[in-house]
């Protein structure tokens, strides 16, 4: 019969069940196969008959089926190749009935011969069949001429060795087939010299300079920073962040700012400090600022717009040498750190009382409701923007700390308060006191404590009394003193 000879070459991807693989080709005996394991790894194992595998079906013009021990497991490949040995074992009578099942085996060994040449000759290397290079010129050189050379093509297209140092044979780049004929290390380090000296010309030109790459994008320099400074980014370059910025003025910050200690000197007048936006700081800007002159004159950081420092719209150092430091999360700002400048109540007074002259009483308390407290002097005032008028104190938006003691005589329990006239609301209350009527001494109810006003606010000292006293009960005279009398006295510090 005739015989169409197949490929010789079959292959299964292993799924560690099946064991039954058909070869597809015919096969004369067993060892005409050849089986050989691909692993995950592409490490290649020939089986052998027997141990690894059974093989059936010889001589059956469909094939036969291997069948393996173990089976190929995922990731695995098995490849059956028909392995027919280039020999000829048939040796036909002279005479006698014609062998046609011998001739026929040997005419299909022959034909699975030719499919195992045709198998090999699709993994070779081939030319086109227009190819004008043929015969001895695609012989390869000899192995002393390849020996530690690569393959390589001459200008004709015919194969050559080569160093892989010879302009147009080298299977690199051309910045690489300069860098190859060194000889040595040094001669290499030469060479890279000269090629870094290409790129960075005119760039580099001072030490500690750096190159970057800017918007374009194409490289550019970058000039070293101060000492001391951090090199970070801003978000779309790279810079160098940090110092110190004095000002006397209002000002706003700036992404440059990013790290730097704005020295703020508000000798001559209040000054604004207005961070950037949230949105343009970005999470992790951070700058702090700090006042350094000794000044009654304040200086207050203020958010961009509604933006908040801490949950308030503003920050305020009123004393020399108060530093803050503001952190930005890309959402809101932060108090990330800050410092006092020494004696919170060295400055910032507001110093108020109620002063009569010599011998004249403190005047009538009357019980049953409270009473505002007469204020008429101002002793000192540090505070920008605080007044005293018609026994009212009048004080900008902040943070304080009040002491206060209003004197009562001869009215029996009585107590003081401040109290916020603007938003009709009690702001701190002072202590119980008491002042027999039987037989009256003067006795204090103070009033202190820290508050914050998130506004400009009028303020009053009031005073209750269980029990009229109507000559001197908000303070009796001392005459024999020759000096002014004194029957209320407030201090307030502006701290924050």
């Amino acid at each position: 019969m005739t015989f169409s000879a197949p490929s010789g070459k079959v292959s299964y991807d292993g799924d560690g069940a099946t064991t039954a693989f058909p070869t597809v080709f015919k096969f004369v005996v067993k060892g005409h196969v050849k089986a050989i394991l691909r692993d995950a790894n592409d490490q290649e194992t020939l089986w052998a008959e027997g141990s690894d595998y059974t093989l059936a079906g010889a001589s059956n013009d469909a094939g036969g089926t291997l069948t393996a021990s173990v089976a190929p497991a995922s990731g695995e490949t098995l490849i059956l190749l028909l392995d027919v040995p280039f020999t000829q074992e048939k040796s036909l009578p002279l005479g006698g009935a014609f062998p046609s099942t011998q001739v026929e085996e040997a005419l299909d060994l022959a034909a699975q011969a030719s499919a195992k040449l045709s198998e090999v000759d699709r993994r070779t290397l081939k030319v086109p069949e227009s190819d004008k290079i043929t015969g001895a010129d695609l012989d390869l050189p000899i192995d002393s001429a390849r020996a530690g050379k690569f393959l390589a093509f001459d200008q004709n297209g015919k194969p050559t060795p080569a160093a892989g140092t010879t302009g147009g044979l080298a299977p690199v780049s051309a910045y690489m087939d300069t860098l190859l004929p060194s000889a040595d290390a040094a001669t290499a380090r030469a060479t890279l010299d000269a090629q870094r000296d290409l790129v960075t010309a005119g760039l580099i030109t001072a030490r500690g300079d750096l190159i970057v790459g800017n918007a374009t994008p194409v490289p550019s320099r970058l000039a070293k920073g101060a000492a001391n400074r951090l090199l970070g980014a801003d978000g779309n370059d790279v810079a160098y962040f940090g110092g110190t910025l004095a000002k006397s003025a209002d000002y706003t910050v700036v992404a440059a700012d990013h790290r730097k200690l704005i020295l703020v000197d508000a000798t001559s007048d209040p000054v604004t400090i207005t961070l950037l936006a949230v949105a343009s700081a970005g999470d992790d800007f951070e700058v702090a600022v700090e006042k350094v002159d000794a000044s009654g004159n304040a200086v207050t950081v203020d958010g961009d717009g509604t933006e908040t420092i801490n949950g308030a719209t503003t920050r305020t150092l009123t004393n020399q040498y108060d530093v803050e430091t503001y952190r930005c999360d890309g959402s809101v700002w932060h108090v990330s750190g800050k410092a006092g400048g020494g004696d919170t109540f060295a400055s910032q007074l507001l110093h108020v009382r109620d002063e009569k002259p010599n011998g004249t009483a403190g005047g009538t308390f009357t019980s049953g409701a409270w009473r505002t407290r007469t204020l008429n002097t101002v002793l000192t005032n540090e505070i920008s923007g605080a007044s005293l008028a018609t026994n009212q104190i009048t004080l900008p938006a902040g943070t304080y700390w009040i002491d206060a003691d209003p004197i009562a005589h001869g009215v029996n329990q009585h107590r003081a308060k401040l109290r916020n006239i603007t938003d009709t609301a009690d702001i701190l209350i002072g202590t119980a006191a008491t002042s027999n009527v039987t037989n009256p001494s003067s006795t204090l109810s103070k009033i202190a404590g820290r508050f914050t006003l998130a506004g400009t606010k009028t303020l009053e000292i009031q005073h209750w009394a269980n029990t009229t006293n109507a000559t001197g009960g908000f303070g009796v005279a001392f005459s024999a003193a020759g000096v002014v009398e004194i029957y209320t006295n407030v201090k307030i510090w502006k701290v924050g």
